[in-house]
């Protein structure tokens, strides 16, 4: 979690918590540069949901559309996840749940790195194009 403070900060974003009532898990302004996350969430999807609003941020997203959430995720997921990593904890487990809790993600969020940002060719695994700036 530190890490994403700390890049956070180096990109001059504020990271606030708090309890949202409006069912969001976390909320991006980039006329504040504030991004914040809901108190209730788990350490995986406070995680998640702060490497995802960073995305927002880095991006500059003023409105939220399916384009701009994909790109969120995919921002969040190559922060969040390196293919060593998800190649070890794919090595051990077959099940996206037990990936998640090794990875300190979100089911969610593996599940876009499956889709969006790995590409698999028979008996091979690539990883497609790394955001440059995206790694803390």
């Amino acid at each position: 979690m530190r890490e994403l403070i700390d890049l956070a900060a180096r990109m001059g974003v504020r990271v606030t918590g708090a309890f949202l009532s409006d069912g969001r898990t976390g909320f991006s302004s980039i006329e504040t540069r504030t991004i914040g996350f809901d108190m209730r969430l788990t350490m995986n999807e406070r995680r998640t949901t702060i490497a995802h609003e960073l995305g927002h941020q880095h991006y500059g997203h003023v409105c939220d559309g399916d384009r701009q959430e994909r790109a969120a995720n995919t921002f969040a997921a190559h922060l969040l996840i390196t293919p060593a990593a998800y190649a070890a904890a794919e090595l051990m487990h077959n099940d996206v749940h037990a990936i998640a809790d090794d990875l300190h993600v979100t089911v969610e969020l593996v599940r876009h790195y499956q889709a969006h940002c790995l590409q698999r060719d028979g008996m091979y695994t690539y990883l497609r194009q790394r955001i440059p700036s995206a790694q803390p």
